[in-house]
């Protein structure tokens, strides 16, 4: 070959290219609640990606504090250890969104969730999609996985815990989805913790994203460091950008350039 040199660049550039668009960024959605202490009022609208709206809340309320509100860059859930009566057991917060992946792509999301302590046991916190048939939390003190009315559980937790959770929710136009969940995990080869499988009817996860409690008084959770997205580790690369794609483009003429002068000398 004449110019070898140059013909690569011609043929490494493009694809360079072409397998930075294929590596498309995969997280779609992230919070990391990084808002003033406070109720949730309309107004926490942070975090990246393709959210549609603020965080709203509906529910109970008692002293003058809700059901949920943000506390230390996290979504608080706190019950009524801090006082008053029966008045914040039930709330939800919620958040819209949109994506455009294809309908029956595979979706992955993850949350850290603390419960800083445990004196009950009759309650349900869970992140929750498609209102609630798509859902990972705890119930009755023990960590569940809920899929379409099917509702697994792997055991309790101390009264005070930590974990991040991982769900990868598969779709199947034809037949049962699987929502597969992994606690504390570095890798999809990882043990999962709970596995179900149920017909959703659905092929995607909708447009709206709950953190819901029922019955929650006497403890109290946080959630934090919410991602969706198309991979376990939501870290693929990112598209690059226009400017990007020319700057490469550039550089492959350019060195083209150079090559055939040192050949003509």
């Amino acid at each position: 070959m004449k110019y070898p040199i140059a013909a690569s660049l011609l043929l490494v550039v493009p694809f360079a290219l072409a397998v930075c668009r294929h590596a498309e960024a995969v997280q779609l959605l992230g919070d990391d609640f990084t808002y003033a202490d406070g109720n949730f009022d309309g107004t926490q609208n942070g975090g990246t990606g393709s959210w549609t709206s603020a965080w709203t809340f509906s529910g109970q309320s008692d002293s003058g504090i809700d059901a949920w509100r943000v506390l230390n860059n996290q979504a608080n859930a706190p019950g009524n250890e801090l006082g008053g009566n029966a008045g914040r057991q039930t709330g939800s917060i919620s958040r819209s969104f949109t994506t455009s992946e294809a309908p029956n792509t595979t979706m992955y999301f993850s949350f850290d969730m603390e419960r800083v302590n445990d004196n009950e046991g009759s309650y349900s916190t869970y992140v929750e999609f498609l209102g609630g048939q798509v859902a990972v939390g705890v119930q009755n003190d023990t960590v569940r996985a809920r899929l379409a009315g099917q509702n697994p559980n792997d055991g309790s937790r101390p009264a005070a815990f930590s974990s991040n959770f991982i769900g990868r929710i598969e779709f199947d136009a034809l037949g049962d989805e699987i929502l597969t969940v992994w606690e504390n995990a570095t890798l999809e080869t990882d043990a999962p913790i709970l596995t179900v499988m149920a017909e959703l009817g659905q092929s995607d996860l909708g447009t709206l994203l709950e953190f819901d409690k029922n019955g929650q008084d006497n403890n109290q959770f946080n959630i934090d460091n919410f991602q969706l997205g198309t991979d376990f580790d939501f870290s693929a690369a990112a598209v690059p950008e226009p400017a990007s794609v020319a700057i490469w483009t550039f550089l492959g003429l350019a060195g083209f350039g150079y090559y055939r002068t040192r050949r003509k000398k």
